[in-house]
């Protein structure tokens, strides 16, 4: 995987004179197994993957790269992983899935503006996070976006559990119906934090959903 980016005088966006194409090689490796028991009753997984600039390989689609203070690449490092187990019965089956996906630090510091640069600084500003903003004026429900809150993702972790229940399958088709029930949490890179509050603001999510299936015969 190559990335290009357009670097003018050593400073990014300063003019075209003596502008240049900077390009930087990403990539990374993987690995994937499964296992089965119990006369393929059951499955086992894993995956892993890992590697500079592969953040949109993931389900989650974490950032890929920054941008040094001269304009360059720097590309972000990233991991997942993924662990499987289900069981497969004649009508039920359950299974279970947990996964967490990672994104490396990255930052430089901008001698011209005088800012930190990059991924998941230290540096960055994550004290107004907390602050629940109203909606601006004539845009009905759409949320104002905070101010002085980077909360550039550190890792996104999700574990789910589930099952299909097929209580009818013949001449006619096959009816199956399904549960799951998913949690995910997101954390991020500690910045500089507001008083009386957490430099590194976190979030979840819990999730249920429901299946009702009809195949045809």
């Amino acid at each position: 995987m190559a990335t290009t980016t357009t670097v003018c005088n050593g400073v990014a966006g300063a003019n075209s004179i003596g502008a240049y194409n900077a390009s930087k090689e990403g990539g990374g490796f993987g690995v994937n197994a499964r296992w089965t028991f119990d006369d393929k009753h059951f499955v086992f997984g894993l995956h892993g993957f890992g590697g500079n600039g592969v953040g949109r390989y993931g389900a989650s689609s974490l950032s890929d790269l920054a941008i040094h203070a001269n304009g360059t690449l720097n590309l972000i490092r990233g991991y997942q992983g993924l662990g499987t187990l289900e069981w497969h019965g004649k009508k039920l089956d359950l299974y279970s899935y947990a996964g967490a996906e990672y994104a490396g630090r990255t930052q430089d510091y901008d001698p011209i503006s005088g800012k930190y640069v990059g991924y998941g600084s230290p540096f960055f500003k994550n004290s107004g996070c907390y602050t629940e903003l109203p909606p601006a004026v004539d845009t009905g429900f759409t949320p104002t976006a905070l101010a002085n809150c980077t909360a550039d993702t550190r890792v996104i972790m999700e574990g789910t559990l589930g099952f299909w229940y097929s209580f009818y399958n013949g001449p006619k088709g096959r009816f199956r119906f399904g549960t799951q029930y998913s949690y995910i949490t997101r954390r991020t890179w500690v910045g500089e934090a507001g008083p009386g509050t957490s430099g590194s603001p976190s979030g979840l999510d819990n999730m249920v959903f429901t299946s009702f299936r009809y195949y045809l015969p």
